[in-house]
């Protein structure tokens, strides 16, 4: 007889839960950026706090949040839309 009523329980928090904004970037110029300011991979995430795995999925074409993007942007001395736009020369 409980059962039920964990069941309906769980359904009732998971309709009560809303999902967060998240705002998805790619940053196609991230490693060009990355390598002409002589950078490691390992030099960006320390700097940027972020995981080396973030650093490696960004620069492989994968999404990051909106917050990771604005800290890789800081660590290189960059803005988002530099790291989203333009190719370094």
């Amino acid at each position: 007889m409980n059962t039920p009523l964990v069941a309906f329980a769980a359904t009732e928090r998971e309709e009560q839960r809303v999902p967060r904004p998240v705002s998805l970037l790619k940053l196609p110029y991230l490693r060009a950026w990355r390598v002409k300011k002589l950078h490691t991979q390992l030099d960006v995430a320390a700097k940027a706090s972020v995981g080396i795995s973030t650093i490696v999925r960004a620069e492989k074409g994968g999404d990051v949040g909106a917050l990771t993007a604005e800290k890789l942007a800081q660590a290189l001395d960059l803005t988002v839309e530099q790291l989203k736009n333009e190719k370094p020369a």
